[in-house]
């Protein structure tokens, strides 16, 4: 299943997107805040499906499309999300309140009980490879980094994107999304720690 199109109306109030994708590859490329990331959380939004996602940016419609003929829409109309899915042999149509996060609500549960959920999650969804880019300074040794890979991995099982064990496409790609964020943390360490030696340098030259 390959993603085809993208479609978001009024998100954040200002910005339309119309993207098609490609068959191997698709970059987004435009200035900080012309809503790449954006983009990125509402198609994850869509491909979860995550409540939260879908309901903490503002749009008035958003919709994606496959190649196999599904698709999947998302509007935000006077506080209640209204969700529908195209499926092959099908159509789902599903309304749900939108509240604020943190609110103490059940919203989650009722979240996961619609039709909409379901047939999502019976789905073979597209895999992201999710590269943090940041730079950050407090940087962990190996036992804690093996944590954070535990962590990453309850996380997909969370959001039911485990791996098929028998899709060696996907477990490829998981690999190499792996190697990559402990390349990306080696090198944001290596980085931090000649700054730092630079900066004693020069605090030492200066008396």
């Amino acid at each position: 299943m390959k993603l085809k199109r993208f479609i978001g109306e009024g998100v954040r109030g200002y910005m339309n997107f119309d993207i098609s994708f490609r068959e191997n590859v698709t970059f987004l490329i435009g200035m900080n805040g012309s809503g790449k990331t954006t983009v990125l959380k509402l198609i994850t939004g869509l491909l979860t499906p995550s409540y939260w996602l879908l309901t903490q940016i503002n749009y008035s419609r958003v919709m994606l499309e496959f190649d196999n003929n599904i698709v999947l829409e998302a509007v935000q109309d006077n506080k209640r999300l209204i969700l529908k899915g195209i499926f092959q042999n099908k159509t789902i149509n599903d309304e749900i309140d939108i509240v604020d996060q943190g609110v103490e609500s059940n919203i989650l549960r009722q979240f996961e009980e619609k039709a909409f959920y379901h047939a999502i999650k019976d789905l073979k969804s597209p895999l992201f490879l999710e590269l943090n880019r940041h730079v950050q300074h407090n940087f962990v040794d190996e036992n804690e980094e093996r944590e954070m890979l535990l962590y990453r991995s309850r996380r997909l099982h969370r959001q039911h994107m485990v791996l098929d064990n028998n899709d060696s496409l996907n477990i490829v790609l998981f690999e190499i999304q792996e190697i990559l964020n402990r390349l990306i943390r080696e090198n944001t360490k290596t980085q931090y720690e000649s700054s730092e030696a630079f900066k004693r340098k020069v605090f030492m030259e200066s008396f």
